[in-house]
Parts: structure tokens; sequence; C-alpha cells
């Protein structure tokens, strides 16, 4: 897997923000990279769309932590 440009900065910031949420519709350009994390120890969770093809604000609050 070739190491994507953002991963520097995610990484940088790891001792702080180890969660991200996502949409499971993303790109492959968005999924690898957050897989490359998962395997780095991050805590990744994708959220499938609705019906009418977008995450509900609910759901994202609903995973939302601190960190």
């Amino acid at each position: 897997m070739v190491r994507p440009p953002a991963l520097p900065i995610a990484l940088k910031r790891a001792p702080r923000f180890r969660h991200i949420v996502a949409s499971a519709s993303e790109h492959k350009a968005v999924i690898e990279p957050l897989a490359h994390l998962r395997l780095r120890g991050f805590e990744v969770d994708f959220l499938s769309p609705g019906t009418n093809r977008r995450v509900e604000v609910e759901a994202i609050r609903e995973r939302l932590q601190p960190n």
C-alpha cells in the first residue's frame, strides 16, 4: 500500500486524536488511508449512508468520542 501524503499529519496528531468517523461510501482514496491508519492503531468507524445517500447527523453524533 502506498503511503498517502495525509498520513504523516494524522500520525503526528495521533497521541491526541485516535478515532475517525467516515462514510462507508467514501472514495477508495479515502478508504485506503483509513485502513492504513486502522493498522497503526487508530479506531475507524465507517457509517453507512441512508436511503437518501447521506449519513445522518444523529448517526455521527452517536459515534463521536472525546478523542
